[in-house]
């Protein structure tokens, strides 16, 4: 007996046809709407021999048989990730001079942190020490490996960092011949660039985030002493692309800031920030601080609104929109299904974060939160390889979570910590961030083909 695979998404492609993307193995075909109109009536005994040997074939009609087969196909999946999270990939050092910030964001998602790390531990007396004898350990114990560094927060660019700041990047720039630097990246609310532009020469991407014009921004975006930053923002995006800066602009969104968000658009159009080469959109759900409070009817209301706004879709982007877009839009063009290769995150693999009491962290979701630490920076840098090991396989028991999910091949790259907040959950909010990501990239490919 045939059913549909679990694994089939269905979008409209245009007037007359549908498109089908098996999120398992990548095949995608189009389909009319008669035949369309078959498949989800279940009247698969109509369809032309041809048509029904090409769903057979592509893995969207199956049998018990071929179902047996799919599981078997994900148990194999997931072991190809066990096998990635052993490959070496690029280290990553993420230095947090302070976890203290001169905005006061509401839904900021380290609210937390100020609870469990007063500013009397936060104990960088001695940055110089501090990070050279880091550089050291990394020399050391990951000899050869090439490097991404992350300034990170808190705020990094506070005026307290300013040596902190400095003294990491004269290191890099005495260095920087014996250090194989792959990406040097700064994540930062923007406001005191200016104040820093000097000493971040050798950092070449920066992400900075707007939540729309200046009275929508200035309203989430606060400064703590409640002054407005909207266009102090747009200046030092501006002093970044003249100095010739990648820049990632993270646009956090919900119900309430998207119908201000194409007056946002104009503003950075007049102000001749776009386009540019070297600005990358980045837009992400606004959740609340617990994860599972997320409104899913106003997520999916916010979706709407973004599928028909011309402007929205043109510019709508982050990382998991262009993964699917290119898996769809490179099996429209061979002909063929995208051959996936797994992935997930690198906590406690290859990411190693130095926090301002000297702990040595895994995830940056997890900072400043002891049981997670792996190691401590307090005296020389360690590293606690047995906690290390306990922490990967937590993470690797969240994705056998999630390994059935029809999704888990587009949200690999989700974090652990969302699954661990997620686990018990009756919808993942992710699967409705999906579906519309999948819809999204079909109505960017239709424009870019002009459908």
């Amino acid at each position: 007996m045939l059913k549909l695979t679990k694994y089939c998404t269905k979008n409209k492609y245009n007037e007359d046809s549908y498109i089908l993307l098996h999120t398992l193995n990548g095949n995608i075909i189009i389909i009319n709407n008669m035949t369309y109109q078959k498949i989800i009536n279940k009247k698969y005994e109509m369809l032309p021999r041809k048509t029904l040997m090409l769903l057979k074939e592509s893995g969207f009609l199956v049998n018990f048989k071929d179902i047996i087969l799919e599981r078997y196909n994900q148990t194999s999946i997931y072991k190809k990730i066990k096998s990635f999270y052993k490959k070496e990939s690029a280290l990553d050092l993420m230095f947090i001079p302070t976890y203290n910030c001169n905005f006061k964001c509401p839904y900021c998602s380290q609210n937390n942190i100020k609870k469990n790390i007063s500013s009397d531990e936060e104990v960088q007396v001695n940055p110089k020490k501090n990070i050279y004898s880091i550089f050291e350990y990394i020399k050391n114990q990951y000899s050869g490996r090439s490097i991404n560094i992350h300034l990170y927060g808190g705020e990094p660019l506070l005026n307290k960092n300013k040596n902190y700041i400095k003294t990491l990047s004269n290191y890099v720039k005495d260095n920087k011949t014996d250090l194989k630097i792959n990406n040097l990246i700064v994540t930062t609310n923007g406001y005191n660039i200016d104040k820093f532009i000097d000493d971040l020469e050798y950092f070449d991407q920066f992400q900075i985030t707007l939540d729309g014009p200046p009275e929508i921004h200035n309203n989430t975006r606060k400064h703590i002493n409640n002054s407005p930053t909207f266009h102090r923002i747009l200046d030092n995006i501006l002093l970044l692309l003249e100095k010739n800066k990648k820049i990632f602009l993270r646009i956090n969104f919900n119900i309430d800031n998207l119908y201000y968000m194409e007056e946002m658009f104009n503003i950075l159009k007049y102000k001749k920030i776009i386009p540019s080469k070297n600005i990358t959109f980045s837009f992400s759900p606004i959740f609340s601080s617990d994860f599972l409070q997320l409104d899913k009817n106003d997520l999916q209301k916010s979706f709407e609104y973004i599928k028909k706004s011309k402007t929205l879709i043109n510019y709508f982007d982050n990382y998991l929109i262009r993964d699917i877009f290119t898996k769809i839009e490179w099996s429209l063009n061979k002909n063929y299904p995208y051959i996936y290769n797994p992935f997930s995150c690198n906590a406690f693999e290859d990411f190693l974060i130095f926090g301002p009491e000297q702990n040595v962290y895994g995830c940056n979701y997890l900072i400043s939160d002891n049981k997670y630490k792996i190691g401590s920076y307090k005296r020389k840098p360690s590293i606690n390889k047995f906690k290390r090991s306990i922490l990967k396989l937590i993470r690797l028991r969240y994705d056998l979570k999630c390994i059935n999910c029809k999704y888990f091949m587009f949200c690999g790259k989700s974090c652990f910590v969302s699954k661990m907040k997620l686990s018990n959950y009756k919808k993942c909010p992710m699967r409705t961030i999906i579906d519309n990501y999948i819809e999204i990239s079909v109505m960017k490919i239709k424009i870019e083909l002009k459908c």
